[in-house]
């Protein structure tokens, strides 16, 4: 009888199974501060890091509940000479683990001198700090109403003007919050969560390939002053799927995959006919009408940019009296 020969990991497989197994260790004890029963995958971190990583010049970076530094392996491609990254997390065993992290991987040695583990609780962050992101990963779903103002109320003393607050919630957790939070102080939880969200919020990303699935919430306090726009640049929407050169909208893929499908069908039932021909044509222009071209900018502050593609028609004066 041959030996079964046991599947051999990698340095990595290993040390993301520990992590994983420490941080669910982590969320038994201390669920409160944990939140999560595993890490945060790829996908959610480059979603809570997106403005971030479309900002231009230097940047001055806040992550608040790092963890295990699932999200911030991700920030710290994103620093630059210049930057400058604080990650803060209140769970000892975490913080030590994020030191270890910084002393011992090249991906974090890259940046350790411009990089600071603070930890601790956010609320004893000096607010004299300031940042112009915050990537938070706290559970704020699990926290008291009381702490969870006082962080938001500190992130708005702690960010700069126009700089922007990310944020994660799990889906159909605020929906359980909703359906079983009959006493008082749930009912304020969901009612600051709300506000803040109605106030603030410009921009959201559905995160599915995470554990489990979750909505980023993108919030800025103020606006950016004049001089500090020529660093911010076009957003580019988490749905836009690059081809080469070419890029459309995600929505496109349904109708041009059904398209495909029906070209292909045709073609293998009736062969000899060309009828399916019709689909065939009409899934290339169905793609190039969901095109979404990558935008070319420019620091020059007499350039006004539109808000969609187009050709410019006329310009012209209008007086209209209502106005």
């Amino acid at each position: 009888m041959s030996a079964r020969r046991l599947p051999i990991l990698s340095r990595n497989e290993i040390l993301l199974a520990n992590e994983q197994l420490e941080f669910f260790r982590e969320f038994v004890a201390n669920f409160r501060e944990t939140g999560s029963v595993a890490p945060s995958s790829t996908i959610l971190a480059a979603a809570l890091n997106r403005h971030c990583a479309q900002h231009r010049g230097r940047k001055r970076v806040l992550e608040v509940g790092a963890g295990t530094g699932a999200i911030t392996a991700e920030l710290v491609k994103l620093i630059h000479p210049g930057d400058q990254l604080v990650v803060c997390e209140i769970n000892a065993t975490f913080a030590a683990r994020l030191s270890r992290r910084f002393a011992g991987e090249p991906a974090f040695q890259a940046v350790t001198k411009q990089s600071q583990v603070y930890a601790g609780s956010i609320l004893d962050l000096p607010a004299d700090q300031k940042f112009d992101y915050i990537i938070s990963s706290i559970p704020f779903n699990a926290c008291p109403p009381e702490f969870v103002a006082a962080v938001f109320a500190h992130y708005q003393a702690l960010l700069k003007p126009g700089g922007v607050l990310s944020y994660y919630e799990y889906i159909g957790g605020r929906t359980l919050k909703e359906c079983f939070a009959h006493g008082e102080t749930s009912q304020r939880l969901i009612a600051i969560l709300a506000e803040q969200r109605s106030a603030y919020a410009f921009d959201r990303d559905l995160v599915l390939r995470n554990l489990p699935p979750a909505w980023v919430h993108y919030l800025r306090f103020a606006e950016a002053p004049n001089p500090d726009l020529k660093n911010l640049r076009p957003t580019l929407s988490p749905k836009r799927l690059a081809l080469g050169n070419f890029a459309l909208d995600t929505d496109a893929i349904p109708f041009v995959a059904g398209l495909v499908g029906a070209a292909a069908f045709l073609r293998k039932r009736w062969p000899n006919n060309r009828l399916w021909w019709a689909p065939a044509v009409t899934a290339p222009l169905v793609a190039l009408f969901f095109r979404d071209p990558a935008r070319q900018t420019m620091n020059n502050p007499d350039a006004v940019y539109a808000a969609s593609d187009g050709k410019v028609l006329a310009v012209e004066t209008v007086i209209d009296e209502r106005f």
